[in-house]
């Protein structure tokens, strides 16, 4: 027999007042008069004091945040300044050019990326008992500088590796991609970049017959080639610290080299994000 207990305990807040801090929660808490950046226990436990005159416990709104249906969820930037109705243009050309796409066609999304020898902390699992640390030799300001074009369909991966992003090397990557794509209409998508733009860019463009789109302002989410970056960052750089840059290098070049072999795993991670518009 297995026995089953059952709290007591009743609820500190009664039904409307559950209804109220529902429709708190939803909002930012200086929006409520709590100054400070997100909910937890503690600023909803004073949001409840403040309000209802009741003092609880922080676990205990810890609770009330669950049984209102709240997680906890790490935050993405929603960029305001973006205008939906470029996203939405831009989404619906994309289909199209997918769509009509010839044989011998590729889109290139293209972007940069910097990986830092010291590592970039995120949540990990770790004994209850113990504080999570991870080892960091203060490299300072030392990373690893490359560009990248994510070729979809064929799903290919073009890297060059820089110490500056200017119109120079961004030629010389519009040239080694027109070197690994010979024979291929390409189509290449990237942001509003200064580097991405100037005369010495128009006339690579014309020289190596590259079709260049440009995405709308305040929009990264929609290039395919973000996701390959974040993908590398998670390989490469989440809680770890390189003993050297060098060594960062190569693990980049074997990371890079590796996905030679996955090309179905390119195609699956790096799509670009198009917000669920309606492209048809």
């Amino acid at each position: 027999m297995i026995p089953q207990f059952k709290s007591t305990q009743k609820p500190s807040l009664n039904k409307k007042e559950f209804k109220i801090l529902d429709q708190a929660v939803q909002k930012p808490p200086r929006q409520s008069g709590i100054k400070t950046g997100r909910w937890s226990g503690k600023s909803v436990a004073a949001y409840i004091k403040k309000v209802f005159g009741k003092t609880v416990h922080p676990h205990t709104a810890r609770r009330y945040l669950r049984r209102l249906g709240f997680v906890l969820k790490r935050p993405h930037k929603k960029f305001t300044k973006a205008k939906e109705k470029d996203q939405r243009a831009f989404a619906m050309a994309l289909e199209r050019l997918e769509q009509s796409r010839p044989t011998k066609s590729v889109t290139v999304w293209i972007d940069e990326g910097h990986i830092w020898q010291d590592g970039l902390l995120r949540r990990m699992w770790c004994p209850k008992a113990k504080e999570a640390c991870v080892d960091s030799l203060s490299p300072g300001k030392k990373k690893l500088s490359f560009y990248v074009a994510v070729v979809r369909p064929v799903g290919k991966i073009i890297t060059l590796q820089v110490k500056k992003f200017h119109q120079q090397n961004t030629a010389r990557f519009l040239k080694k991609i027109r070197t690994c794509l010979p024979g291929y209409h390409i189509d290449a998508v990237w942001d509003n970049a200064p580097y991405h733009q100037g005369s010495i860019i128009k006339e690579i463009q014309k020289e190596t017959n590259i079709q260049v789109h440009h995405l709308p302002s305040y929009s990264p989410n929609m290039n395919a080639a973000e996701q390959w970056i974040r993908w590398a960052k998670e390989t490469l750089s989440y809680n770890i610290c390189w003993e050297t840059l060098k060594a960062l290098i190569r693990s980049f070049n074997g990371f890079v080299a590796s996905m030679v072999q996955r090309t179905s795993e390119i195609l699956s991670r790096c799509v670009s994000y198009t917000f669920g518009f309606n492209c048809c």
